[in-house]
């Protein structure tokens, strides 16, 4: 099979029907708006909580509303985009029952719909509670124990100044330790409730961190720092099979002398070791099995690690499609990626059409693409407010930095400003073609975001690679 002949195969199930398309930004639903046309489907109508960074649907393939939304930060702007979804206002239930008047249509959500029903309709593939639950980072390590998976130590504990420095000097090695948040605010993510505390556990930026930490949460996870580059492995279990992908880089990054890590997005540069990409996809297939024996699991799933120098260690389980696979949709355009998942949460899979062997030729598919056509870069979530989206084209300049390209130059990559919830989306896209494959794309990242910092006075600041210890 081709990535394009999985296309035609899920027309019977989009083919005709009224979908909504619910949460996140109106800009990320372009894509799926123009493959639903494609598929036969009417026109949608997204309902968002801003419009986003990036091109904008076609007004053929879809209309739409958005809130507005104004966050302090990315968590708060998920959580006003789950409360919204739950009691939408008048705008937004007006628009829903005139697209919808008889109440047929049917959902498709962002990952982080977690209800059986949105509007009144019905959510097509919802995740189930026994599958997000798996997403507290504070209760994982029993799942990777059970499932043969290396992880580091650990210990959960409350959220007191001394016990967390107790259980630090038991824990931290030469680099420290990272506190992660249990999910008392319900889940967080992208390294935002997360702080690494270094030697001798005390001072001003250890008290800031258990406030910070205390005002959002009761527990704790406390385990080592690992220094290496950080991983994920995605997967996806089907109900015949579980297939894994290729290594995904998480491009996290540190801003010297403080407690935050900085998580920038995802990319597929990097190749680790080849002995350790073969045991890292058998760790994930690991997880994915007890997944499915465990909940009866179905879709895409990603497991986050760090490669140390004692190899991969998983650190979260992110039951859902990761960000990541904004990385596969890029590499293989022509695979129906997002309504492909949906089809499978739903349980719909065993009714499509498929040829024998169709779990082995997608993973197969997937992960000659993925290697093929590289692809990601970095992004930061910024408070310089962007009423619109601007585009620079960057090349290197020599000397480990980028400067904006200047006419007639071949550019290395783009940086482009548009508006999100806290003011600003920052993001940097190397050329595939022009960016070196094998390295880390973190020092890359840093290098353009200082530029952006010039151009765009995005405040960024001053940051660190983590670095390759295999």
């Amino acid at each position: 099979m081709q990535a394009a002949d999985f296309t035609p195969l899920l027309r019977p199930f989009f083919e005709g029907r009224k979908w909504i398309l619910a949460g996140g930004v109106v800009a990320g639903y372009t894509a799926v708006a123009k493959r639903l046309r494609e598929l036969g489907a009417q026109r949608s109508l997204i309902v968002a909580e801003s419009v986003g960074t990036g091109p904008l649907p076609d007004k053929d393939d879809a209309e739409w509303i958005d809130y507005d939304v104004r966050a302090n930060s990315m968590m708060d702007g998920f959580r006003q985009g789950a409360a919204l979804l739950a009691d939408p206002p008048e705008i937004g239930r007006l628009a829903i029952d005139r697209y919808d008047p008889d109440g047929t249509a049917l959902v498709l959500g962002n990952a982080f719909i977690h209800v059986p029903a949105v509007y009144g309709r019905r959510v097509y593939g919802w995740r189930r509670p026994e599958w997000w639950v798996l997403e507290d980072k504070v209760g994982i390590d029993e799942f990777w124990d059970a499932a043969g998976v290396p992880r580091a130590p650990s210990e959960v504990v409350a959220v007191q100044a001394g016990t967390i420095r107790a259980a630090a000097k038991r824990l931290g090695r030469g680099d420290g330790v990272v506190l992660q948040a249990d999910t008392t605010e319900g889940f967080n993510g992208g390294a935002e409730y997360l702080r690494w505390l270094k030697p001798p556990f005390g001072g001003e930026l250890f008290d800031d961190a258990v406030s910070f930490l205390a005002e959002h949460c009761e527990n704790v996870r406390v385990a080592p720092f690992l220094e290496g580059i950080p991983v994920s492995m995605h997967g996806c279990v089907l109900p015949e099979a579980v297939i894994v992908f290729r290594p995904v880089e998480n491009v996290i990054l540190r801003p010297p002398g403080e407690t935050k890590l900085q998580y920038a997005a995802t990319a597929t540069f990097y190749d680790p070791p080849a002995a350790d990409r073969e045991f890292m996809r058998e760790q994930a297939r690991k997880a994915g099995e007890l997944l499915r024996k465990r909940v009866d699991y179905r879709g895409f799933y990603t497991c986050d690690g760090i490669l140390t120098a004692e190899g991969w260690r998983a650190i979260e389980l992110n039951t859902r499609a990761g960000a990541g696979v904004s990385n596969i949709k890029k590499s293989i355009p022509e695979l129906p990626l997002d309504l492909l998942q949906q089809v499978i949460v739903d349980g719909d899979w065993e009714r499509m059409k498929l040829p024998e062997k169709a779990a082995a030729e997608l993973e197969r598919v997937i992960v000659e693409g993925m290697d093929a056509v590289r692809g990601g870069g970095g992004h930061a979530v910024v408070t310089v407010r962007a009423e619109e989206t601007v585009e620079h084209d960057v090349v290197e300049d020599g000397v480990g930095g980028y400067r904006l390209a200047r006419e007639g130059e071949t550019p290395d990559g783009k940086l482009v400003l548009g508006p999100s919830h806290t003011g600003g989306l920052l993001r940097f896209f190397p050329d595939p073609e022009r960016t070196p494959t094998g390295p880390s794309i973190a020092p890359r990242t840093i290098a353009a975001f200082a530029l952006a910092d010039d151009v765009f006075g995005t405040g960024i600041g001053l940051l660190e690679p983590a670095k390759p210890v295999r």
